[in-house]
């Protein structure tokens, strides 16, 4: 008896919460960016419509870009690391490609004009694998494998540094320290050995 009253009651308050929400009147919600994140990005609430059509959803988006964006707009980034960091993600995409839901048609070589042929096309794209062929040798292949790993989360897969950072079985700002410092190490070797900046 006891289990089929609590049931009732649940289905009651479930049934009463749903037209509360309907009506509008529960309007107090817990924030979806924590005041932390908040003052760390460039979050906005943005509305959309469910599949069906039926309610709006409030999605709280983050325009601020990516991490390296971020630590480059705060000029925590020398212009060494800087230009080993865009160098890796241009080679990187040049050869593997970008995870997209549509199709990049910006490596898609054009013949109109004669602005390009198939053999420049191809020429660059092996010369971007090089690049990365190199770094492997002269870099990572010295370096333990989660330093590879924390690099390309951050740096190509555009992982959170603190996500990327609790890997390495670091907490909170330590996290992101231990990610931003292997992440910079790895800029600066590179920018070494290229002679960047």
């Amino acid at each position: 008896m006891a289990t089929s009253r609590k049931i009732k009651r649940q289905a009651e308050r479930a049934r009463a919460n749903e037209a509360a929400r309907a009506a509008g009147a529960l309007s107090t919600r817990e924030p979806l960016v924590t005041p932390e994140a908040a003052r760390q990005g460039d979050y906005a609430e943005e509305q959309f419509v469910d599949a069906a059509g039926q309610r709006p959803i409030v999605v709280m988006r983050n325009r601020g870009g990516t991490t390296v964006e971020r630590w480059f707009a705060r000029g925590d980034l020398s212009r060494g690391q800087a230009e080993a960091l865009a160098l890796y993600a241009r080679c990187w995409r040049m050869w593997i490609g970008e995870q997209r839901v549509v199709a990049n048609w910006s490596l898609t070589p054009s013949f109109r004009d004669g602005a390009a042929s198939i053999d420049d096309f191809a020429a660059t794209r092996l010369a971007a694998k090089a690049k990365l062929d190199h770094f492997d040798d002269a870099i990572f292949f010295s370096l333990p494998l989660h330093y590879l790993e924390t690099w390309r989360n951050v740096v190509i897969f555009d992982e959170a540094a603190g996500v990327a950072g609790s890997r390495l079985g670091y907490r909170n700002d330590g996290a992101q320290a231990a990610a931003k410092a292997i992440v910079l190490l790895i800029a600066d070797m590179i920018a070494t050995d290229l002679r960047l900046g």
